[in-house]
C-alpha cells in the first residue's frame, strides 16, 4: 500500500469533481477530451537537479497514464503557445485564450520540490475558458513513490473530469504460464511491474482479488486436486480454504469480504455454494441438471449471476444471493460463460462463442437487456473482468499471435494490449488502493 503523506492540504477547494463532469466516459457523443500537460516546474533548492529530474518523469507518466485511459487526448507540447514557467498555479495568471487556441479543453500544472528524503509535489487542473472550475492540491511522498504518486494524481485528475474513478489505483492478478505449470503473478493496471504472487511450479488457476486488495483466492493443485486458497499478494500466508472431494473453483466474493460463492461437485453435479469464510459454513445455492458454475457477485452483493447448462447450453443466469429466483439472462447464442458484473452494477460482461466458433467478449445492459459487442474478428478474446470504475474491461486476447492481456472500453472503440509474449488467463482486478 502506498504509505502517502498525500492530501496534506488543499490550496483553494477539495479535489474532487467539477460540479458538472466535463466529460462523459461513454455513449455515442463520447469523444477524447484533449488535454495538455506541460513539463512541471521545480524549485530551486539543494537538490535542484533531482527536483528537474523528477519533475520530468513525473510529467512524462502522468501524460502516458492519461492518454492510456482513451479519456484524455494529450495535446503535444510543441503546439504551445504558452511558456509554462511564466504562469503560477494561481488561475488568474493562466493565459486560458492561449490554451483554447491550441485546442485545450483542460490543462494539468506542477511544480516539483525535494528535499532529499521526501518529494512535495503541488499540481493545478483547470477547465480552459473559465476561471471556477480549477483546483490546486499538494501530494508529499518518499522517493519510492514516485511511480504511484503518478497514478494517485492520475487518478485524481480523471475523477475531476469525469466525476468518476479511474482505474489508475488498481492492480490485476491472473495467471501466467511458466514452464512448470501456470503461476499467478500481480500488475499494475497497465501491466507494468509484473510481480509473481505463487512460485510452486504447480498450476494455479483462476485467481480472485479480494475487496481488501491484499488476498487472492485461487484453484491449484498443490495437494494434486482442484482445491482452492488464499494466499497475500506479496506471496505470503497461504492458506487452504475448501479442500472438498471433486471440483473446489470458481470463487467469487461479497462486497465485505466475509463471504464467497464457489464451485463444488462433492455431490456429483456441479453445484454453486455459499461460504463463509471465518466459519467455512456452507450453503448450497443451485440444484439442477447441468452444470452450475462460474458466480460473480452484484455490487450490492444481493444477486449472483451465473452459469448454468439447465437449458441444455451454457448460459448466464441470475439469482438472489440465497438461491432463490434464478432466472436465464442470455437468450442470444448457444454458448455464454464467464459472468462478470460491473462495479456500478449496470452491465454483465461475459465471453461468447460465435457462429464463426470464436470467442468475444459481450456487454449486457441489465436495464435494457440489450447485448452489445465489445470485441469482434481479432482472434479469441475470453474472460474479462471489470475494472474499478465500471468503465472499462481487461480481458485475455490471442489477436497478436500469444495469448496476452488487453483493456477496452465498453464500446470496444478503444483497446489497448498491456502484457506482450505472454500466455495469461482469467485476469481480475481488485479495488482502488
Amino acid at each position: 500500500m502506498i504509505n502517502y503523506l498525500i492530501l496534506l492540504f488543499c490550496l483553494m477547494t477539495s479535489f474532487v469533481s467539477a460540479a458538472t463532469p466535463m466529460v462523459r466516459v461513454e455513449g455515442a457523443s463520447f469523444r477524447p477530451m484533449k488535454i495538455a500537460v506541460p513539463e512541471f516546474n521545480w524549485q530551486a533548492s539543494k537538490m535542484q537537479s533531482e527536483s528537474k529530474n523528477i519533475a520530468s518523469e513525473l510529467n512524462k507518466s502522468i501524460r502516458v497514464y492519461l492518454e492510456f485511459s482513451g479519456v484524455f487526448q494529450v495535446l503535444n507540447s510543441a503546439s504551445f503557445l504558452v511558456d509554462p514557467k511564466k504562469e503560477t498555479l494561481d488561475v488568474n495568471s493562466i493565459q486560458m485564450k492561449k490554451w483554447i487556441d491550441v485546442g485545450a479543453e483542460g490543462l494539468v500544472k506542477g511544480i516539483v520540490n525535494s528535499d532529499g528524503d521526501n518529494i512535495s509535489v503541488d499540481i493545478g487542473v483547470y477547465q480552459i475558458g473559465t476561471t471556477k472550475q480549477s483546483i490546486q492540491r499538494k501530494y508529499r511522498v518518499s522517493h519510492s513513490e514516485i511511480k504511484k504518486l503518478a497514478l494517485k494524481i492520475s487518478d485524481d485528475i480523471f475523477h475531476f473530469f469525469t466525476g468518476e474513478s479511474g482505474p489508475f489505483m488498481t492492480q490485476i492478478v491472473a495467471a501466467k504460464a511458466t514452464s512448470g505449470g501456470k503461476e499467478l503473478v500481480i500488475m499494475d493496471f497497465d501491466g507494468q511491474n509484473e510481480r509473481p504472487v505463487t512460485q510452486n511450479g504447480n498450476l494455479n488457476l483462476l485467481p480472485t482479488l479480494l475487496p481488501d486488495g491484499k488476498t487472492v483466492l485461487f484453484t491449484s493443485y498443490l495437494k494434486k486436486k482442484t482445491d482452492l486458497f488464499s494466499i497475500g499478494t506479496n506471496g505470503q500466508g497461504l492458506q487452504l480454504i475448501s479442500s472438498y472431494p471433486g471440483l473446489n473453483i470458481g470463487s467469487s466474493s461479497t462486497p465485505d469480504g466475509s463471504k464467497i460463492a464457489l464451485t463444488l461437485s462433492k455431490d456429483g453435479d456441479s453445484e454453486i455454494y455459499l461460504m463463509d469464510l471465518k466459519s467455512k459454513n456452507l450453503q448450497r445455492l443451485t440444484s439442477s441438471y447441468g452444470i452450475d458454475t462460474s458466480p460473480s457477485f452484484s455490487p450490492d452483493g444481493k444477486q449472483i449471476a451465473f452459469v448454468s447448462a439447465r437449458s441444455g447450453n451454457p448460459h448466464i443466469y441470475l439469482m438472489n444471493v440465497d438461491g432463490s429466483n434464478p432466472k436465464r439472462i442470455t437468450f442470444q447464442g448457444k454458448y455464454n460463460q464467464i459472468p462478470r458484473f460491473s462495479p456500478r452494477g449496470d452491465y454483465i460482461v461475459f465471453t461468447a462463442r460465435d457462429e464463426l466458433k470464436k470467442f468475444d467478449i459481450f456487454l449486457l445492459d441489465l436495464k435494457t437487456q440489450k447485448i452489445s459487442r465489445i470485441t469482434q474478428n481479432q482472434g479469441d478474446n475470453e474472460e474479462a473482468t471489470f475494472l474499478p470504475g465500471g468503465r472499462m474491461v481487461v480481458f485475455t486476447s490471442t489477436r497478436e499471435g500469444g495469448r496476452d492481456l488487453f483493456v477496452s472500453n465498453l464500446d470496444g472503440t478503444y483497446q489497448k494490449r498491456i502484457t506482450k509474449q505472454g500466455k495469461f488467463w482469467t485476469p481480475s482486478a481488485g479495488p482502488l488502493l
